[in-house]
Order: C-alpha cells, then sequence, then structure tokens
C-alpha cells in the first residue's frame, strides 16, 4: 500500500528518534566502586564461651529480671559462640548465637525463624524470650526477659565495644543528617583521623565500604560479574545482584556494633554515626553512641520524620540523648526552632559540655516556626550566594570567617555546612582545615547532587520523599536559585498512605513549573493508583480542566487506546503535568524538555540503586531490579547530541514533533491559557462594580487600584528571581497607565472615573434604580440535611408531599432515538438542542464552562428571543427576581435575593436535561448548578416554546464594545447578497425589502 509524503516524514522521524535514544554509543557507567584498601591491619577472630559472653553483656546478673523476681539464673552450657545472628541478617553466619528480635518489617518475629536458623545456619545456641513459645531446638536455649533490648548490650560486649574505642561523632535530628555527615567526615579526614562512616549511604572506612557485618566489600570480579553489565532499558528492569546494595537507615544495634567493630579494627580512630528517630524508638541504648560530639541539626516535621513514632517520643529521645552525652564533650545545637533553642539553654546553664550554637540564614527555605525569643549563634551565614550549579558562603566563627564554594545547589544546604563546621571548630581543626575539608567534598552521593555532562541546564538528583521536604528543595529552587523553570521528576512510594501521596501532588504542582508524575518503587501497589493519588493532590481546577475528555486525561499514555494518546498528550501539555509510569522514560522525557538556565530535579530515590516492583506472580511478594537514577540522568544526557541533530524538532512540550501542522494543534491551549488570563482580568474589572450603590463602586474601585499597586511594587522587587510568578502577574494585571485627568478630579474635589468604566456605572445606577425588593429564605431546599428535614417532617405527619424536589436527568426514548438516527447519519447531536429545535434564534447559546466561578444569585436563560423583560420577570415572579441582565437578543441572567431562591426558581420551573453521551454530568442534587434545564411547560410568551436554563456564571456578561449579531447577521447578508462591508451601508430606504425576523426560520439561518 502506498505511503503519504507526510506519513512516511512521520515514520523517519519516529526511526530518527528510536536511533537517537539508542546509537550514543556505550551506556554511561555506574560511578567506580571504592578500592579495597591493603593497608589496614586484620580484624581479630573473635570466641566466646555463652557464659562468659552473658556475664561481659551483664545478662546473668539478676537485675536483668523483673522487679520483685527473686529466681535464679539457670545453669548455661559452655559452647563456643562466633557470630551473632538475627531474623534480619542478610546471610548466615557458622557458630553464631541466634537472639529472637522483632523483623524490621512485617508483624514476623524471631522466634517464629528460630528452628529454621539452627537447621540451616549452624546456630549453636538460642537467646529467646521468657515465657515465649519457641520450636524444638536441638541446640542450648538461654531466656531473657527482652531479647530485643538484650540485643544491645551483647553486640557491644561481643565485638569489644567498639562505640567506647573510637571518638563518635552523632547526628541526630529530622533533617540534614546524611549532608552533614558526609561534611563532617570530610573535615575529620582533612586533621588526618582515619573516620569511618555508619549512614543512609553506605558503611565505609575512608574510601572503602563496608558490608553490613563489618567486613570490606569487594565487588564481584571474573565469573561472579558476568551478567552485570546488563542496563536498564525502557520497562525493564536488570536483576539486582553484585551490587553493594543501599542501607535502609540507621541499622539495629547488632549490625551498627558490627559496622563500627569493622572501623575500629582497621584502625579507625573516629566515626560518624548518623541516629535516626525510629530506630532509636526502638533501642535507645544507641542513643549513648555520641562520646565525642552530638549534633541536632534540628526538628522539624517530627509527624513525618518517624512513621509510628509519636512527637513527643521524638522529643524524649533528643534529651536522652543529650543527658548521655559525657562530660567534656561538646554539643553542636541548631536553633533555629523552638526545641533547639531550649536544648541548647539547658546545655549552657548545664555547664558539663562544650555548646556550639548555629542558624541557618533567614533566606533558607525552611517550613520551622521561629523561636519567639532566640539566643544568638555562635556559627551563622553571613553572605550567601546561590545557582543551580552550587552554594557559595561566608561563615562567621569564633576563629574566624570562613569562605567556600560547595556542589550543593539549594539554600538548605546551608545549614549543612554551618553544622560541619561546627563539628571541625569541636574538634579543635583551624579554619584552614574546615574549609579545606568541606571543599574536598564533591558530591554527596543522592543529595543535591548536580549531574553535569556539560549540558547548559541543571540537573540535581536528591532524596527529597516527603511533601514538606519536596516543598522545600523545589520551593528554594524556585526563589533563589534563579533558575528559568522548575522541572520535578518524582513519585510516592508503594505502602504509603493516599493522604501523604495527595500532599506530594499539592507540593509538587504548588512550587514547580514542570511535573512528571512516575514510579518510585511502587512495591506491591499497583503504579497507576499510586500515580491517580498523588495527582488528586493537585487543584480541582486542574483536574477538572478537561473533564469533558472521553477518558481520564491524568494518566500514563500506554494505559489508554492509541487514538486517545495524542489528545491526551496534549491536554498534559497544556498544563505542563505529565504522567510516565516508567521511570526511566520519565527521565528523559524531562531531560528532553530542559533548556538552558532550567533546573531539573528528579526526587525521591536518591542514592538507592535499585527498583522494588510486584513480582507478577503472587500479591504481596515483590523483587528488586537494578535502577540508579544517577546512572539513569547520566545516559540521559549522552543521548541528547543525537537528538538535537533532528532539524526542528520541537520538545517544549509532548509529543515531541517537527511538523507545523502539530504544532499549531498545541497552539491552541495556548491561546486557550491566555483567553483565560484575560478573562480573569476582565473578572476582575467586574467585581470592581458589584456594589449595591454607586458609591460603593467606586469605593471598591479605589480599594482595588491600591490592591493592584501594592502586587505591582511587589512583582518589580521580585523581578528575576521568581520568573514564572512575574510573567503570571504581569498578564493578569498590566501597570496602570497614567492620566492627567485625575489630577483635575483632585483639583475640584471629585472621584474621577475611567471613561471606560461610565458605562458600567451608568448599568449600576439603572439597575440600583429598578431591580426588585426580591426575597430571601437564607435556606438551600436541596442540600442534604434541608432534604432530611423535609423527610422527617413529611414521615411525621403521614404524607407525601415535601414541597420543591429535583429529579436526576434521565434519558428517554426519544432522545435514545435522536441520538442513534444523528449518528447514522454521521452529524452532531445535543440533547440540550432538543427543546430548540423549532424556535428562532438569533444568539448562540453559551456553554458552561468549569472553571469559571458560579454566580449562583442568577439563573442564565436561553431562548428569550420573544419575551420582553416584564415577560421574564412574570414567569419567575413567584420566586422573587431582583433584575434582569440582558446579554444579547437571546439570552439574558436573572438575578434573585440569594442563591437558595435561585436554586428553588431553577427546580420549580425547569426540568434537568440529559446527559450528552461520554460526557462529564453529576447526578446528585448537590451539583444540580452545573446542569442545564429546560421550562416544565412551554411559555406563551416565547411562542409557545420551551426555554434553556442554568446556573449563571461570571462569564455570562454583555460583550464590550459594539455587539454584532451572529447568526441573523450572516443569514441577512446571505439573503441580501452583500459583503461584510456592504453590511453597515445597509440603509433605512431598503429596510422594506429586508426580510422579517418572523420570515428567517431555523432551517434558513
Amino acid at each position: 500500500m502506498a505511503t503519504s509524503g507526510s506519513e512516511a516524514s512521520r515514520y523517519r522521524l519516529e526511526e530518527l528518534i528510536e536511533r537517537a535514544m539508542q546509537e550514543p554509543g556505550q551506556r554511561a557507567a555506574a560511578p567506580p566502586e571504592a578500592t579495597i584498601g591493603n593497608a589496614y591491619p586484620a580484624p581479630p577472630e573473635r570466641r566466646w564461651l555463652l557464659p562468659d559472653l552473658l556475664v561481659a553483656a551483664g545478662l546473668l546478673h539478676p537485675e536483668m529480671y523483673t522487679p520483685g523476681d527473686d529466681r535464679e539464673p539457670p545453669p548455661v552450657p559452655e559452647v563456643e559462640v562466633r557470630n551473632l545472628l538475627t531474623c534480619n541478617s542478610k546471610r548466615g553466619l557458622e557458630g553464631a548465637l541466634y537472639v529472637c528480635t522483632p523483623a524490621r518489617e512485617g508483624d514476623a518475629d524471631g522466634h517464629d525463624y528460630a528452628a529454621r536458623a539452627v537447621a540451616e545456619f549452624g546456630v549453636v545456641a538460642v537467646l529467646a524470650q521468657e515465657g515465649r513459645a519457641l520450636p524444638e531446638v536441638p541446640v542450648p536455649v538461654v531466656r531473657v526477659p527482652s531479647p530485643a533490648a538484650a540485643l544491645g548490650r551483647l553486640t557491644a560486649a561481643f565485638y569489644g565495644n567498639p562505640a567506647a574505642r573510637l571518638r563518635v561523632v552523632g547526628l541526630l535530628g529530622s533533617h540534614g543528617k546524611t549532608t552533614t555527615a558526609w561534611l563532617a567526615r570530610a573535615v575529620l579526614e582533612e586533621r588526618g583521623a582515619l573516620t569511618g562512616m555508619v549512614g543512609a549511604v553506605e558503611y565505609a572506612i575512608a574510601e572503602d565500604r563496608l558490608t553490613a557485618d563489618g567486613a570490606l566489600w569487594e565487588p564481584p570480579t571474573g565469573a561472579a560479574a558476568a551478567g552485570l553489565a546488563a542496563g536498564t532499558s525502557p520497562f525493564h528492569l536488570a536483576p539486582y545482584r553484585g551490587r553493594y546494595g543501599s542501607p535502609e537507615g540507621t541499622p539495629d544495634p547488632m549490625h551498627l556494633h558490627k559496622a563500627l567493630a569493622g572501623a575500629c579494627d582497621r584502625g579507625a580512630t573516629h566515626a560518624v554515626v548518623e541516629l535516626s528517630f525510629a530506630a532509636l524508638a526502638r533501642d535507645r541504648a544507641s542513643a549513648r553512641l555520641a562520646n565525642h560530639v552530638l549534633v541536632f541539626t534540628g526538628a522539624e516535621d517530627l509527624d513525618e520524620v518517624a512513621p509510628g513514632v509519636a512527637p513527643e517520643v521524638c522529643e524524649d529521645i533528643v534529651w536522652e540523648a543529650i543527658d548521655a552525652l559525657p562530660d567534656g564533650a561538646a554539643a553542636v545545637v541548631n536553633i533555629q526552632d523552638a526545641l533547639g533553642e531550649r536544648v541548647a539553654a539547658h546545655l549552657k546553664e548545664a555547664g558539663r559540655h562544650r555548646v556550639i550554637t548555629y542558624c541557618p540564614p533567614p533566606q533558607a527555605v525552611t517550613d520551622a516556626p521561629r523561636a519567639p525569643h532566640r539566643l544568638k549563634p555562635d556559627v551563622y551565614v553571613d553572605r550567601a550566594k546561590y545557582s543551580i550549579w552550587e552554594t557559595e558562603v561566608v561563615v562567621s566563627t569564633p576563629s574566624g570567617r570562613l569562605q567556600t564554594i560547595l556542589p550543593l545547589p539549594g539554600p538548605h544546604n546551608a545549614a549543612n555546612v554551618l553544622a560541619a563546621a561546627c563539628v571541625g571548630l569541636a574538634v579543635g581543626a583551624s579554619p584552614a582545615q574546615i574549609v579545606a575539608g568541606l571543599e574536598a567534598v564533591d558530591l554527596v552521593p543522592g543529595h543535591s547532587e548536580v549531574v553535569d555532562e556539560g549540558q547548559d541546564f541543571s540537573v540535581v538528583v536528591d532524596a527529597a520523599r516527603r511533601p514538606r521536604d519536596v516543598a522545600r528543595v523545589l520551593r528554594g529552587a524556585r526563589e533563589r536559585l534563579g533558575a528559568k523553570r522548575v522541572i520535578a521528576v518524582a513519585g510516592a512510594k508503594g505502602r504509603s498512605a493516599p493522604a501523604e501521596r495527595a500532599a506530594l501532588g499539592a507540593a509538587l504542582h504548588a512550587h514547580a513549573d514542570v511535573v512528571v508524575l512516575t514510579s518510585d518503587n511502587p512495591g506491591p501497589d499497583w503504579p497507576d493508583r499510586v500515580v491517580a493519588q498523588v495527582a488528586a493532590g493537585f487543584p480541582p481546577a486542574v483536574r477538572r480542566r478537561h473533564a469533558g475528555a472521553a477518558l481520564p486525561w491524568l494518566q500514563d499514555p500506554h494505559r489508554v487506546p492509541q487514538w486517545f494518546q495524542r489528545a491526551l498528550l496534549l491536554y498534559q501539555s497544556a498544563a505542563r503535568r505529565y504522567v510516565v509510569e516508567d521511570r526511566l522514560s520519565a527521565i528523559r522525557v524531562a531531560l528532553g524538555m530542559a533548556k538552558a538556565r532550567d533546573v531539573v530535579y528528579v526526587l525521591g530515590k536518591g542514592s538507592e540503586d535499585y527498583q522494588e516492583v510486584w513480582d507478577g506472580l503472587t500479591l504481596g511478594r515483590t523483587v528488586k531490579g537494578w535502577f540508579e537514577d544517577r546512572v539513569e540522568c547520566r545516559d540521559g544526557l549522552a543521548r541528547l547530541p543525537a537528538l538535537d541533530s533532528i532539524k526542528d524538532l520541537n520538545r517544549d512540550c509532548l509529543p515531541w514533533t517537527r511538523y507545523p501542522s502539530e504544532r499549531k494543534a498545541m497552539e491552541v491551549f495556548r491561546v486557550e491559557d491566555r483567553m483565560n488570563a484575560r478573562m480573569e482580568q476582565r473578572r476582575r474589572s467586574q467585581q470592581r462594580l458589584r456594589g449595591r450603590t454607586p458609591q460603593e463602586a467606586m469605593q471598591r474601585e479605589a480599594d482595588m487600584r491600591e490592591e493592584e499597586q501594592r502586587l505591582q511594587e511587589e512583582t518589580e522587587r521580585t523581578r528575576g528571581q521568581s520568573w514564572p510568578a512575574w510573567v503570571l502577574l504581569e498578564v493578569l494585571m498590566s501597570p496602570l497607565p497614567s492620566n492627567p485627568f485625575t489630577s483635575r478630579a483632585e483639583k475640584f474635589g471629585v472621584d474621577y472615573v475611567d471613561p471606560s468604566q461610565r458605562r458600567d456605572m451608568r448599568h449600576a445606577s439603572r439597575k440600583e434604580r429598578f431591580q426588585r425588593a426580591g426575597f430571601a429564605t437564607g435556606v438551600d431546599l436541596f442540600d442534604a440535611e434541608e432534604v432530611a428535614k423535609r423527610a422527617q417532617r413529611a414521615s411525621r405527619f403521614g404524607t407525601q408531599d415535601q414541597g420543591i424536589q429535583w429529579q436526576a436527568p434521565a434519558m428517554d426514548e426519544d432522545e435514545e432515538k435522536r441520538i442513534a438516527r444523528a449518528k447514522r447519519f454521521g452529524t452532531d447531536y445535543k440533547p440540550a438542542d432538543a427543546p430548540l429545535m423549532d424556535v428562532d434564534v438569533l444568539e448562540s447559546r453559551r456553554e458552561p464552562s468549569l472553571t469559571a466561578a458560579l454566580r449562583r444569585e442568577g439563573i442564565y436563560v436561553y431562548g428569550v428571543d420573544l419575551m420582553s423583560t416584564a415577560d421574564i420577570l412574570r414567569l419567575f415572579t413567584d420566586y422573587g427576581p431582583m433584575y434582569v441582565e440582558w446579554i444579547n437578543d437571546s439570552s439574558c441572567v436573572v438575578t434573585f435575593a440569594d442563591g437558595g431562591t435561585a436554586k428553588r426558581a431553577l427546580a420549580g420551573q425547569g426540568v434537568a436535561l440529559a446527559p450528552e453521551p461520554g460526557a462529564w454530568t453529576p447526578r446528585t442534587p448537590e451539583n444540580m448548578e452545573y446542569m442545564w434545564h429546560r421550562t416544565r411547560d412551554p411559555v406563551p410568551a416565547a411562542g409557545d416554546n420551551a426555554l434553556l436554563m442554568r446556573t449563571a456564571s461570571i462569564e455570562d456578561v454583555k460583550p464590550e464594545g459594539r455587539v454584532h449579531g451572529t447568526i441573523f447577521a450572516k443569514a441577512l447578508q446571505e439573503t441580501l447578497g452583500i459583503g461584510d462591508a456592504d453590511a453597515g451601508a445597509y440603509g433605512a430606504e431598503d429596510a422594506q425589502h429586508a426580510p422579517s425576523r418572523d420570515a428567517l426560520s431555523y432551517a434558513d439561518l
């Protein structure tokens, strides 16, 4: 079959794009793993007899039993213990003591796996809870009151208490711990200290990574590495094996001491440890680890930072860590919030510790409440300069001023720099050592990490996942980085609450110019449902923007039929809100749209190198696949030159195209946006004249002018800093022009009236003189509560009459026949047109808009060509009409005293019409205001024809300027055989030859 030229060009374009996305050479590789160092001393081999280990851990002391229990501890067999094991361990170890602790995830418990641990992993003894049932095992079982509480002491004793042999810098707080830990470690290493790390990104000593058991991690080589080079592709995840594996927050006490022992055994003198509230809530003893410096980074968002942990518990953990700090140790406190200020005041009053306080600069974007009485910080930012690539700060300290430049964009990173500088001061580092250590950090994996491949826009990978963290990062980028546009790629995790997902969507919409919703470890949840719940946080005006579409438009294009995909992409492009469930494709879409001076934020995963999805077989069971945002961003940037080589390819929005005809289709939505802005401006101008008297209207006019002047001044101040905001303001309101006649009005002491507003002023005055009194009941008869009251009264008095009722529309047989007939002949049929099929209408009907605000005190009436004002008022006389606002020859708005009276008139005089096929139609009394109604009986004054009615909106106003007839004028020109230029010259002497209004039937028009 022959192919047209345009279709052939389209196929060639798709091949070019596909080739560009597949041919840039080898895939961008992941960052190289650390090289295993050979200078470390070999760790000792540990062997304990079980009784000796229990005595060293204090588990055979009578105090371990409950108060009042005078039982003697039972004898313990002398078996040799070489390792420790729990149900949370990732691999089995020979000769281990198995401790029955609760599982990290789910409701499982270690007691349930005791028999399996003995049979498969060579466990030599089991530590279980007193009174808890346990399967029979062929090894000794030791009972204690709480194995979970004993685990930390048992592990510390087994590994020789490594925390006491190290100088531990502990970081506690709701935010900023990971970035601060990396900066603080760099400062310690600059002083020559061999430093270990236990954090959310990795366990390490110097540049070498450690496993969860404290051993040096070795990347696979030779045959073990075969197949690991296979990368991720769209809609495909490579198997997750042979990787280092991302730590899941603060480890349990056993793995925490194993990691510290792995660093201490290899010669480390210092350790930097992140302490999360969730982990400390399970094991309070870990709060005592910080024996050298304790850093409190702040207490924002305590209701979100630790799911399942109350904010009061988090505060108790902070005070326990402060009280456990040894005498002479240092405390670094962020005094930005009230809790930090109380902690600093308490420490200074006690006088047992060295206290260094800091406070982020005022321009740092944060949601934390400001303390009413603030202490003066010891360390603060004297000057800061932000860009989409880096952050430059000048820090004032008691030892002097520091100036540093870090590749960490965003105002929130200023607080992390201050905290790391305070740690340097606490350990005795000089200002030069602090600056050298800070600037030695090239990146913090997955935390404000800039991916730079020479492009003219910035790409930032960040682990912000909570709604407030996302809002903090994006708002900082919009307000302080000088970005032209902020493009965000984000999604919600599986197993998260729908309310949290909706809050994430609200944060993305409020602070990003372009949003690409995608998947982020959906786990056992359906990805489309997760994305839909995130999109539910968008404002209703956005979600209902294309409510009349055949299918919902906020969904992935691959989930809709092919015939609807292009329309769906155009809808999403108009709102700049896209849904691309495949995360790899979403990243490439965002990178392809970015232009110079834009910043693309890929949020959520951070340094995670896996994607967790449902395995497709068993409900609730998931699998992991290799996926890392940083690698995919580098790979996508490597493919951009191939896309740039395609001539005239427009990547501003989806779908990407180079055809002018398709660009015109996209331009329709841009014109629509400009028209909506003009309608908003018109609505604002009409609101100025909503006063009931001319004097009130004049006062409202003056107030609106003052408000516009204030907004204009605010726009000028923020120009160049928040680009989308001032552009929108300039569209919605133009500067007020200077008028020499205003001074003349002031001279004579009269109010100045703009000539363009005099017509509206006269209309308001005329409305005041001629409007009727009307009446207002103040009761909405169709409210659910009022309907229930009427039903209860009718039941009490035994009557069936409940007054005015509204019936939901239904499609009768005649309507279905008309629709089928129209479909057979290929014509459009709307049920709302049926009542006026035989009526001579001169003007087109105004369809309601979902985005326009309603005027609930008014009813829009259509088909009144033959009626006068008195006829219309007589039609609604039982409901107290106040005034008739004529729009054109065929339509008007009838106003009432209040919205309740207008709804009574609409339900009493009208019958709801059946919906159009495939349209979104509410069918409840609460939504009757959005539906068309026709009069119950023919109206004699309208030629015994029915009228159409609905609730009026702010768009139902008389057009400004000269009103030109639409249908009647065209029919008149065609009948007389004259053009547009001759229509105005139609003289009075020819009026006798012109057809009358009655002579023009609907068929002629």
